[in-house]
């Protein structure tokens, strides 16, 4: 298990300084500019599944977004989060300017789906742990764990897990081996 953090200030600053939230097919030049900027602070990040989580400016950092790399297209912590902070932009442009996500929808009518890139507003950090071995199922158990325990703003339960614990989880995993190995 690998852990890890990084602070958002570089992309604030980036944004301050680019004051117009850029569309990335139009506004090439910055939005590759804020990509390498991105990419470079999840360039420490491990390519493996995993979990992160966005936390909200504050005396007492209160976490924001949950989210999981996958183990497919975004099986990668990496992946995911460059994804993520270039995909959903507009979080670190609101959070430096709160009229950023009207200017964007007003220069872009029906492009953007703003509502979970503006639940990430606000955030400063990113914390990440990194699970070489995660699988799917544990991936995704975790992870909704985590939204119930830690209650980010930002989360919007996709699954319902509530009727297993992870200790039920490797319970059922080790069954099914155990089943795979006994002859038919």
């Amino acid at each position: 298990m690998l852990t890890g953090i990084f602070k958002l200030d570089d992309l604030h600053e980036f944004a301050r300084s680019h004051p117009d939230v850029p569309q990335r097919t139009v506004d090439k030049v910055t939005y590759r500019a804020y990509r390498k900027v991105a990419a470079r602070l999840v360039d420490p990040v491990p390519t493996v599944p995993g979990w992160y989580v966005w936390f909200r400016r504050g005396p007492v950092p209160a976490p924001v977004y949950i989210g999981q790399s996958n183990t497919g297209k975004t099986s990668s912590l990496r992946v995911r989060l460059l994804d993520e902070l270039t995909e959903e932009h507009v979080a670190i442009w609101t959070t430096v300017d709160s009229d950023a996500a009207e200017k964007l929808s007003a220069k872009w009518p029906r492009k953007y789906n703003l509502t979970r890139a503006l639940a990430k507003q606000d955030a400063n950090t990113i914390a990440w742990l990194a699970w070489p071995e995660a699988t799917a199922g544990l991936l995704d158990v975790v992870e909704y764990k985590l939204i119930q325990d830690l209650l980010p703003s930002g989360n919007q339960n996709r699954r319902d897990y509530s009727t297993i614990s992870v200790q039920e989880y490797f319970q059922v995993k080790e069954s099914f081996l155990k089943l795979f190995s006994m002859p038919v």
